[in-house]
């Protein structure tokens, strides 16, 4: 709201973390699906049937792409909540390289367990929905079931990937902070934001997935 009223970064500071959040979407997208048609082509022969082998090697994709997922969107994070480029911690001379690297990839747990539960409710759902209703339909729901297992993590992950480089990575893990919200906010703080995000994310989702579906096939 401070930065609405003019007081911080007006008009640019609603954009803040832009860059790392678009960089993050486009090079995870494309290895997202990439590695999932890789990784599905090798689960064809497993007796899981055509969902199953979507929601697995939609589970081991999300886990390769975790360390990835976890360093941009913890820079993206750390940018969102500054007020000012002042208070941006980023590594500087002088810093403790072997700190740094590890604030930088703080909430990796987090984001595994995300990515690799979320991304199998991802492509299970849409293998599922996209043979009865089509891509358009497959790709809206897959994003609601997303979100809907992968939520609870993601609040975890920007809990954790927020906290000042500086604190001891004792305090930053996901069973502590997972521990501290439930204490605090009970089980609906673990789905904080949950409408906006499904606001924005499933028709975006609706036209990736509609885009990814006739990609296909002109390419077979």
């Amino acid at each position: 709201m401070d930065i609405l009223r003019g007081r911080t970064h007006c008009p640019f500071g609603i954009f803040r973390g832009i860059g790392p959040a678009l960089t993050a979407q486009v090079g995870t997208s494309a290895l997202l699906f990439g590695g999932h048609n890789f990784v599905n082509s090798y689960c064809s022969t497993s007796q899981l049937g055509k969902s199953g082998n979507a929601a697995m090697s939609g589970f081991f994709v999300g886990i390769l792409l975790s360390p990835l997922n976890a360093l941009l969107e913890g820079y993206k994070c750390r940018a969102q909540v500054s007020l000012s480029q002042k208070n941006f911690e980023v590594p500087t001379k002088g810093t403790n390289w072997h700190s740094a690297t590890r604030g930088a990839f703080r909430g990796m747990t987090a984001t595994a367990m995300r990515c690799s539960f979320g991304n199998a409710a991802y492509f299970g759902t849409y293998s599922v929905v996209e043979d009865s209703f089509g891509p358009f339909m497959g790709g809206t729901l897959a994003r609601v079931a997303f979100w809907v297992v992968g939520m609870p993590f993601d609040v975890i992950k920007s809990s954790v990937q927020t906290i000042p480089l500086s604190t001891s990575s004792s305090n930053a893990r996901l069973i502590p902070t997972a521990r501290a919200m439930l204490l605090r906010r009970g089980i609906k703080g673990f789905y904080a934001g949950l409408p906006i995000t499904l606001l924005r994310a499933v028709p975006m989702q609706a036209a990736v997935f509609y885009t990814y579906d006739r990609v296909l096939t002109w390419f077979r």
